[in-house]
């Protein structure tokens, strides 16, 4: 398992998918069209808080709090 996956398409095709306008939701001014997003890196995620949706940044990996080394590249 590598963690890898693409976020390719630009914020408007998101939008338009979920049928919503792109003023409607508060949003991170982080470029998105990446493929292979890495690990330790910010993805942004649609997500629904107190029944209005979100478009916000949210670390992409896999490290607990209790880990205090280096991140984890593989799992293993």
């Amino acid at each position: 398992m590598c963690g890898l996956f693409a976020q390719c398409s630009c914020r408007d095709e998101y939008f338009e998918a979920a049928g919503i306008a792109p003023e409607e939701l508060p949003f991170d001014a982080e470029p998105l069209g990446r493929y292979n997003v890495a690990l330790g890196t910010r993805v942004m995620l649609l997500s629904q808080h107190e029944e209005q949706l979100h478009f916000e940044p949210v670390f992409w990996g896999y490290k607990s709090d209790w880990w205090h080394k280096a991140m984890l590249i593989n799992a293993r």
